[in-house]
C-alpha cells in the first residue's frame, strides 16, 4: 500500500476561528499520496472535519472508492459528491476529478482506494475541513473552479435561476431562438436596459366606418391574444358619432365615445400594459349610424 504524505503537523485537530468558522489555510489537514496499485490508498484523519474534499488528477487508469471506518479496522463505503451534486461510490478513470466526501466527518479516519486498477497512476490529495463544505481550491496552476449558472446565453432554458447576468453593448444584439435563456442588456456604465413595450409591436391597423359593428382588428388565431395600446378615433362628417369599442361581433363593450363633428379627434391610451383582449378575439367598433367618414386607427400588440 502506497505511503502517504502531509503537512506538517495537519493531522492535529483543527483549529476553529474566533468566528466559529475554520482556519482556511493554516486550519485545513491536506494528505497526498500516489493512488498507482490495486488497493493502494490515501487516508485522512477525519475527526472533527465538517467536510472532506478530494482532488484526483489525471494519469490513474482504474477505479477508485471511498471509504470511512471508526475503529481504524473496518471500514464501509461512502459516497462522493460533485459540484454539480452528483453522488456516486465509484469513480471510475478520474481525470482532474473535484469532488466531495458526502458524511466523512462521521468517522476517524476516511481514505480514498483504487478498487481496480488497470494501468498509470495520479498523486491524490484529501482536505479536511471544519467547514460544512470546503472553500479552499487545490494549489494546481491547471486547476480553477466557477460558481455559475447551469445554461449558457442563448441555450435552451434548464434548472431554476441562479442569477441575473448580462453584457455591455452599446447596441442591441442579435436575436436569438425562442424560449432560450439569455443575458440581460446593460449599457456601457452598467445600467440595466429595459425597452418598455413589446419588442415586436404589430403595424398600426386603421378601418373606415363604412357599416355598424365595424371589425377593425381580426381575430389573432388560437391561443393568441390582441394588447390595445392606444386608439384614435376621427369623425369628419357632419354630424357627431357614438363609438363604442368591444370584445368580438357581441362581446363586451370596454369603452364608448362621443366624437364631435367636422373633423374632431379622440385619442385613448390604455398605457403601458395595454388592454388585454380575450384569447382569439377580435376589436370590434359599434358606430351608431353607418359612415365613411368616422376612422378608427389602433396601435396594438398580438401575444
Amino acid at each position: 500500500m502506497a505511503s502517504a504524505t502531509q503537512r506538517e503537523g495537519a493531522q492535529s485537530v483543527l483549529p476553529v476561528g474566533m468566528d466559529g468558522g475554520p482556519t482556511i489555510e493554516a486550519g485545513n489537514r491536506v494528505v497526498t499520496g500516489s493512488l498507482g496499485a490495486l488497493n493502494d490508498a490515501v487516508t485522512i484523519n477525519a475527526q472533527g472535519a465538517g467536510s472532506i474534499l478530494v482532488w484526483l488528477p489525471t494519469g490513474l487508469t482504474g477505479n477508485v472508492v471511498c471509504e470511512g471506518t471508526i475503529d481504524g479496522a473496518t471500514w464501509g463505503g461512502l459516497n462522493f459528491q460533485s459540484a454539480t451534486d452528483v453522488v456516486s461510490t465509484t469513480l471510475v478513470n478520474p481525470a482532474n476529478v473535484f469532488t466531495q466526501v458526502l458524511q466523512g466527518g462521521s468517522f476517524s479516519q476516511v481514505r480514498v482506494r483504487c478498487s481496480a486498477y488497470t494501468s498509470g497512476s495520479c498523486l491524490a490529495r484529501l482536505e479536511a475541513s471544519a467547514a460544512a463544505t470546503i472553500i479552499r481550491l487545490p494549489g494546481s496552476a491547471t486547476f480553477s473552479a466557477q460558481i455559475q449558472g447551469n445554461a449558457a446565453h442563448d441555450a435552451a432554458d434548464s434548472g431554476n435561476p441562479v442569477k441575473i447576468g448580462g453584457k455591455a453593448n452599446a447596441n442591441e444584439s442579435a436575436a436569438v431562438a425562442e424560449n432560450d435563456r439569455v443575458d440581460a442588456w446593460f449599457d456601457l456604465v452598467r445600467r440595466l436596459v429595459v425597452i418598455d413595450g413589446h419588442p415586436s409591436p404589430e403595424a398600426p391597423a386603421t378601418a373606415n366606418g363604412s357599416a355598424a359593428g365595424l371589425s377593425v382588428i381580426a381575430t389573432p388565431g388560437a391561443a393568441v391574444r390582441l394588447y390595445i395600446k392606444k386608439v384614435v378615433i376621427t369623425n369628419r362628417a357632419a354630424a357627431g358619432q357614438i363609438i363604442s369599442l368591444r370584445e368580438g361581433a357581441a362581446g363586451t363593450i370596454r369603452t364608448t365615445v362621443f366624437a364631435p363633428a367636422l373633423g374632431a379627434a379622440i385619442s385613448l391610451d390604455y398605457g403601458s400594459r395595454g388592454w388585454q383582449l380575450p384569447l382569439d378575439t377580435a376589436l370590434v367598433a359599434d358606430i351608431a349610424a353607418a359612415s365613411a367618414d368616422v376612422n378608427v386607427a389602433e396601435y396594438y400588440i398580438a401575444a
